[in-house]
């Protein structure tokens, strides 16, 4: 959380062990870019187990409450920069453990800059790229989310329609969208055509879904047969909330007339 709303000294940044079974040794691993902050004699963290650098604890409890686990408060005159900037982690040997840039504009999560969110890693059990942007998404709620995941799991029978709107329940789930207020797929999904004859498909979905797969496009000329859409997609924006809009162009030419729908697989949480 480099860019809070409110207080700025609320902002805050959270470790998790991605181990399942092997605890962390923290002694004396230190941030020395970005900001400055020694981890205290002592410290480790459980599988599994989260830990917090803030700023200010005061700040950040009045936020978030008390009860989290702080490791301590990083000096304040290295706040975390609202433009990006580098972080470095290293251990108590001087070995890099970390070291990458983040970034607040495009194709970094804008929403992260100072509209109450705050950056997230989309899958941190993957080992992933950190210095790349399309590891990052912003956090379901405002404020961020110290302490667990900002991930929801779909419970209920997919095909449900409870508000009528001719979207089924788990759709609306997967788009970020609610099965109990009237929602127009064209809000989420657009179709059309580009200055150069080809065919642009544009799909905003949530990626804080536990348990439902990213969504991909089938494509139909007779509504029978369906295949997936084969163009590589690329990330378009990042939306508030862990949403973004991915973007897929089809080469003409393409046939006057097509359906598309959106794919997505439930899966164990």
């Amino acid at each position: 959380m480099y860019n809070p709303t409110g207080d700025p000294e609320a902002e805050f940044i959270e470790l998790l062990n991605t181990s399942s079974n092997t605890a962390l040794d923290l002694t004396l691993l230190r941030f020395t870019a970005g900001i400055d902050f020694t981890f205290p004699i002592g410290s480790a963290l459980a599988p599994g187990e989260r830990i917090l650098v803030v700023r200010n604890q005061d700040a950040f409890e009045a936020v978030h409450g008390p009860g989290l686990q702080v490791a301590g408060e990083f000096q304040t005159e290295s706040a975390l920069s609202n433009s990006g900037e580098r972080l470095t982690l290293i251990d108590s040997e001087g070995r890099i453990l970390l070291d990458f840039n983040y970034g607040d504009d495009p194709p970094w999560p804008e929403p992260t800059d100072g509209d109450g969110y705050s950056l997230v890693l989309i899958n941190p059990l993957s080992n992933p790229d950190h210095a790349s942007s399309t590891s990052w998404r912003s956090s379901r709620s405002i404020d961020g989310n110290p302490g667990g995941d900002d991930l929801v799991t779909f419970a209920g029978t997919p095909s449900d329609d409870r508000d009528g709107d001719g979207i089924p329940a788990m759709v609306e789930f997967l788009l970020g969208a609610s099965d109990l207020r009237g929602n127009r797929l064209s809000d989420f999904f657009a179709c059309h055509p580009t200055v150069d004859g080809e065919t642009e498909l544009l799909l905003a979905f949530s990626l804080t879904a536990r348990n439902l797969s990213v969504p991909t496009i089938e494509f139909s000329d007779d509504l029978e047969s369906w295949e997936d859409v084969t163009a590589a997609s690329f990330l378009d924006e990042h939306l508030p909330e862990g949403r973004v809009r991915y973007r897929w162009i089809l080469p003409a030419p393409q046939p006057a007339s097509r359906y598309f729908r959106i794919k997505a697989i439930q899966t164990t949480p």
